[in-house]
């Protein structure tokens, strides 16, 4: 593999693996300690849809509120960078 490649395949793995996930999870969970109403809002939406069992893919559509928090968390805080090879 080229030197080139390699970095690729380290970026990839990286960014598109752990580091995103983590990322996004941590600015998720920081925006809602400071908004108590958010928080609740869809901490009652999770309890509404699932009860008491573990969630799953299927209940996916049903948290709208939930799934709209993380795409905000994630359009304020991106959790992976675009650049081009001359930054």
């Amino acid at each position: 593999m080229s030197i080139d490649r390699i970095r690729n395949e380290v970026i990839t793995f990286v960014m598109a693996g752990h580091e995103t996930t983590a990322t996004a999870l941590t600015w998720a969970w920081y925006l809602l300690a400071h908004h108590p109403g958010v928080e609740e809002r869809m901490r009652a939406e999770i309890v509404s849809v699932l009860g008491d069992r573990l969630a799953s893919s299927g209940d996916v559509p049903k948290l709208t509120y939930t799934s709209m928090v993380f795409r905000e968390a994630i359009r304020l805080y991106p959790p992976a960078r675009l650049w081009t090879p001359t930054d």
